[in-house]
């Protein structure tokens, strides 16, 4: 017969006792709370569009250059964009369950999103023990709900940013309800009015660094391939007085602006003849366009997605497009004019805010979906291309007072010196 508790057989007492190996929340955040892993890491959660996505890898592309032997990683969603751009540069991205919050919130969807958004903070929580990051940065996104959550609940510090003039929904329950943040940095000055706290800081968003790398005109097209390569190079392109217009509808695509090309890019590339049109209609949407380009060899690129969009924003001079957010701050950025087409389907209508805060600025023209037709579009390029450009060159000039686009520096930075990196 075994002995217990030592030599003596006596069960020993229990302050002498290993622990037991209970499962419950209190002791994985007791156990994880006193474990840290050998080299310093940071966890990034972001999904769903390239607005929240694109963000993220910008400033860990930051932080990587400022602390080179810091471990980053990933949270995101399956078969959502960070499920392919994130890997692609060169970061580790874990899935986490989330789904989105229907409106009006009695929705009895509703009911399947918290099972859903449940599933996923417990599967964040088990991340989170295992990894024990120093933070958690969200940039957005249904799946920074359960893994900032997590965190909050692991005392891992959080540190969220919001990208859009009017505060998405993740980003309003985990500031103004849960207030688990340590830091909140801002896209937009007027988010501040719908946020809480002292501890929102206005950094401007993110961009990718291609982007702020000024191109002369000798280089623009340099490097593409495909039917990039037949518009930059071939045809009405080659000439340095060229136009190149680029209409896109946003990482997923945007059906009514791909209706509205398709009646009209005949009459575009017809009436402007110096003109060439790039236009991404987004993978949901590419095999519905007609890829008939033979009409206008080297002057009309359709494709489903931009993979290099520094390259396009260098060699194009007009873009016409939606109003997220990222996609705001890059055409200021890479000081591009456009014509903004806010979409009606996002959450509190934040497009229009975004596009309206550029349109006050004066280096955009805002069209609302509901008035964006072909002759419209048509119109309003007459208008800005006739008289020689003069209304175009208005939106230029303007450009060029914005702002230096400093958001990705300022936020590694902050992120460097709060944890002590």
């Amino acid at each position: 017969m075994g002995m217990r508790g030592g030599a003596h057989g006596r069960l020993a007492p229990r302050w002498k006792r290993p622990p037991s190996r209970r499962r419950g929340l209190r002791a994985l955040c007791r156990a994880s709370a006193g474990r840290r892993e050998s080299a310093a890491s940071i966890l990034f959660t972001c999904g769903g569009t390239g607005g929240h996505v694109y963000p993220a890898v910008a400033v860990a592309d930051r932080l990587r250059s400022l602390v080179p032997d810091l471990a980053i990683d990933f949270v995101g969603s399956r078969d959502r964009i960070e499920w392919d751009v994130v890997p692609k540069s060169g970061y580790t991205v874990r899935s986490v369950p989330c789904a989105p919050i229907h409106r009006p919130l009695s929705s009895w969807r509703n009911v399947r999103s918290v099972l859903v958004q449940f599933l996923g903070l417990l599967k964040a929580l088990w991340l989170l023990a295992r990894k024990r990051p120093r933070a958690v940065v969200g940039t957005g996104g249904y799946v920074t709900v359960p893994t900032c959550c997590a965190a909050w609940l692991l005392r891992i510090p959080v540190f969220l940013h919001e990208s859009n003039a009017y505060p998405g929904l993740a980003t309003r329950f985990l500031v103004n309800t849960l207030r688990c943040a340590s830091q909140v940095y801002l896209g937009f000055e007027e988010a501040k009015r719908h946020l809480r706290g002292d501890k929102l800081v206005v950094t401007g968003n993110p961009v990718r660094a291609g982007i702020l790398v000024k191109h002369q005109k000798a280089d623009f097209g340099r490097g593409a391939t495909g039917a990039l390569a037949d518009v930059f190079n071939d045809g009405p392109s080659r000439d340095r007085d060229s136009f190149r217009i680029c209409i896109m509808g946003g990482s997923l695509g945007a059906q009514k602006i791909n209706e509205v090309l398709r009646d009209c890019v005949g009459g575009i590339l017809t009436k402007f003849t110096k003109v060439s049109v790039i236009w991404q209609t987004g993978q949901g949407y590419y095999d519905e366009v007609d890829q008939d380009c033979g009409v206008f060899p080297g002057r009309l690129a359709i494709l489903p997605f931009l993979h290099d969009m520094p390259l396009v924003y260098s060699s194009c001079d007009l873009f016409v497009c939606r109003a997220g957010a990222i996609t705001c701050s890059e055409l200021v950025a890479a000081r591009k004019p456009s014509i903004l087409i806010p979409s009606p389907n996002v959450t509190d209508d934040h497009q229009t805010k975004n596009a309206a805060a550029l349109e006050k600025a004066g280096w955009t023209v805002m069209l609302q979906e509901e008035d964006f037709t072909s002759r419209k579009l048509l119109d309003t390029l007459d208008g800005l291309l006739c008289d020689n450009g003069r209304a175009l060159k208005r939106m230029q000039v303007a450009l060029q007072d914005a702002g230096e686009n400093r958001a990705c520096h300022d936020i590694a930075e902050s992120l460097a010196s709060s944890l002590e990196l």
